[in-house]
This record gives structure tokens, sequence and C-alpha cells, in this order.
């Protein structure tokens, strides 16, 4: 079926030439010609794979919905690799995903899914409007937050999926991290040279890059300054952090910068809340509505639904900087790696080393002071 897109406040068809921007051009440009399919096939890739898809079952068994029927909304589904295995498992899956080609291939593969072209920062233009809203068990977003190059768009996009979120519901949101890009491209490809400032070519950083000494538990709850700097100097600062430019097909991460995005899409959230009047006034009687979306608390107020962090998780490890000795494991060695993985994916001085972190994400009640 045609579907329709919203560019601002204007629908246009999903054929419509102008409706994305160049970014979005670019990145469909690519993904043309990127094997997205066979990626999670590769030894590697397939590390990734097992361990998200063994959280999102973790997920479900957390909601207490094991063997039931959910209501699952894949956002940036690329060519259906989680969505089209949820819908054959029974659940009822959404996949929205911008790449043309890859809505095309999921059409091909998975007839019953429905698949809609869309954008992650507004999803009123794949058609999820105001009677979605709060209705899906399980939002998965393991792709929009490589693209997102701004970071006040990855707030965004973190914002509209949880105005679907049911309240039991919990959200996967996957990052590329910081690290990889640093010791991948920058070091092993041996760009890194070139990425840092005119100013800093040539010299060597002195001491940590935090002028604090942290222990481990505060640097994975610190938050980190949001609206990074885009390259103004150099694709690196002093502290080797990314600074991507607003044209880069990618944006990489630390831990403060999710907990940065989190904080903002929160503060989305309650701006929203309170703009649409959806709060109760303290000591008025709960409606049969509130007690449906579990906003009659003990202290008959309603206040903004919260984004908080359930647990997050490296799915890959060190599996991206090993492809060749994962390709050279037997069968029986290559899934001791798998479980060695999944036993130590959640310790926290490993969290940003690898390639990938996914975090989950749970409503709650509290509101932003």
């Amino acid at each position: 079926m045609r579907g329709r897109v919203r560019k601002g406040l204007r629908f246009m068809d999903e054929g419509e030439e102008g409706w994305m921007d160049q970014h979005d051009q670019k990145l469909i440009a690519y993904y043309n010609k990127f094997p997205e399919e066979k990626r999670l096939n590769s030894r590697h890739g397939q590390v990734e794979y097992r361990l998200t898809r063994h959280f999102i079952n973790q997920a479900i068994s957390d909601m207490g919905a094991e063997g039931q029927s959910l209501r699952v909304l894949d956002i940036g589904a690329g060519t259906g690799r989680y969505a089209g295995p949820l819908a054959a498992e029974g659940h009822v899956v959404t996949a929205v995903e911008l790449v043309r080609y890859h809505v095309g291939r999921m059409h091909q593969k998975w007839p019953k899914l429905d698949v809609r072209q869309g954008d992650a920062r507004d999803l009123f233009g794949a058609g999820l409007c105001q009677a979605d809203e709060g209705s899906f068990d399980l939002i998965l977003m393991l792709g929009p937050m490589y693209h997102l190059i701004q970071d006040q768009d990855k707030a965004q996009a973190l914002a509209e999926a949880a105005r679907l979120l049911a309240a039991r519901g919990r959200i996967l949101v996957a990052y590329l991290m910081n690290e990889y890009s640093v010791l991948t491209y920058g070091f092993q490809q041996r760009h890194i040279l070139e990425m840092l400032p005119k100013e800093q070519a040539g010299k060597r950083i002195q001491g940590c890059g935090n002028k604090e000494q942290e222990g481990i538990g505060q640097v994975a709850n610190r938050v980190g300054f949001f609206d990074r700097d885009h390259r103004s100097a150099g694709s690196l600062n002093p502290s080797f952090a990314v600074q991507p430019a607003l044209s880069d097909l990618y944006d990489y991460v630390r831990l403060e910068d999710i907990a940065a995005f989190d904080q903002e899409a929160n503060r989305i959230i309650s701006q929203r809340w309170k703009r649409d009047g959806k709060g109760r006034k303290k000591g008025s009687p709960a409606t049969a509505k509130d007690h449906l979306a579990g906003r009659d608390n003990a202290s008959g107020s309603s206040e903004p639904p919260q984004l908080v962090r359930e647990r997050i998780f490296s799915p890959d490890g060190p599996a991206n900087y090993m492809r060749r000795e994962l390709s050279a494991l037997s069968e029986e060695e290559f899934e001791y790696f798998v479980d060695y993985q999944l036993r130590v994916c959640e310790r926290p001085e490993l969290l940003g080393a690898g390639g990938h972190l996914v975090e989950v994400l749970r409503l709650s009640e509290k509101s932003v002071e």
C-alpha cells in the first residue's frame, strides 16, 4: 500500500520527491548498496543478533508477557531481521523503515507484516497517530540512532517511541560506540592524525580524558553534555570523543551521551504532557481512562511518565575487533564465545568498549524536576 509521510505539517506521498532532506537521501543511497541482510549472518553479526534476541525475550519475560501475542513496533526495521521472526512467532508487528528498498524487501519476505515507510523522529508520518499512543508492548530501535547525527534528533526519536509505548512495555535502543570508531578507523586504519583538531595534531594529551577520577559506576551513570559540537574543529575532541559532521552517515557515542539523550527525551515528554493537558489536578478522582493508562497514583495527582533505564548491555563486545579470529573458530568454539559474551555483556567495565550498546528502557510515573 502506498503510504504517506509527514514533512513538517504537510503530508506527501512516498514516491513524491522532496520530502526527505539531503542527509536522508544520502543514507538511502548508501543502504541501496550496503548488504544489510548479510551483515547479521557473519560470525560477528551472529553474536550481536543472538544476544539482542536473548534480551528481547528477557524484556518480554520482565513485563510478564511470556506466551502472549504482543503488539511490537520495529523502528528502523531494515530488511526485517527482527520484525519478521517476531511476527512468525505470533506477535502483531509493525515495521517502520526509511529506506524504500528495505521496505520492498520486507514486503517480499514477510507479506503479512505491516510495513510502513517513515522517519523515527516523526512517526505520525508513518500513520502512528493518537489512536496508537500507549499501545505497543515492545518497541525496537536497533538502527535509527546510528544515523541520527544531531543529539536533538536522537532525543526526539526516543520521545516518539515513548509516546507509543504501553505502560508495561519496553524499548530496546541501539547505539554505535565511540571507542570502536577511534580504535578501528582512527588507529587500525591509520586516520587518527586527520581526525584530530588542527591545533591538537602533533600533540599528545596528558592524563585522563575526564578531569575528575571517577569510579566505574559513576562513569556509567554520568550525564554528558547534550547537543555536542558537530565538528567545528575536527572529528575528535581532545578527549578522543567523536564530533560528527552533519553530513556524516554514522554517529558514535559514549555512555554519558546516552544518559544525556534519555534526559532530554524525558524533558520533551514532560513538555508534551503539560502542553496536551494530560495530567489530573491534585485530589481529583481518577477516571477509567486514567486507570487504563496507569495514572491513578496514591496522591491523586498525575505526573508525566518518564523513560527509565532497566538495563544496558553490549551485544557484540570484542566481536567486531575479532572478525578473522571468530571466522576461524570451530562451531563448538564459537558457541563458547557467544556464551562468554552473554555472561559478560552487562559488566560495567566492558560496556563502552564494544562496537554496539543496547539500552532497555521502560516507563515510570516520575516527573522531571
